[in-house]
């Protein structure tokens, strides 16, 4: 059982790092709306983490991945507002 749980821990973990590693990626090819996309389905996977989460380490984690992919959406906010700034 604690195999299984670790193993699919794991699998999970690397699921948010592909959509960290997404999110960047589109952002540095500057398309903001996937990024902003891979980062909310980052948040969304580590809000799930938290609520089925059974001990401290696995809820320490699906709080890192959510503060991570916060600050990465408030940063593309922040580009975009100077964006549109500079335009007007």
């Amino acid at each position: 059982m604690t195999r299984s749980l670790m193993g699919e821990l794991g699998e999970i973990r690397l699921l948010a790092r592909i959509l960290f590693a997404e999110g960047r990626l589109a952002n540095l090819q500057g398309r903001t709306d996937d990024a902003t996309r891979s980062y909310l389905d980052l948040m969304r996977l580590g809000d799930a983490m938290g609520e089925n989460a059974r001990d401290a380490e696995t809820q320490a984690a699906s709080t890192t991945g959510v503060s991570q992919a916060t600050e990465r959406i408030a940063a593309l906010l922040r580009q975009q507002g100077e964006a549109a700034a500079e335009v007007a």
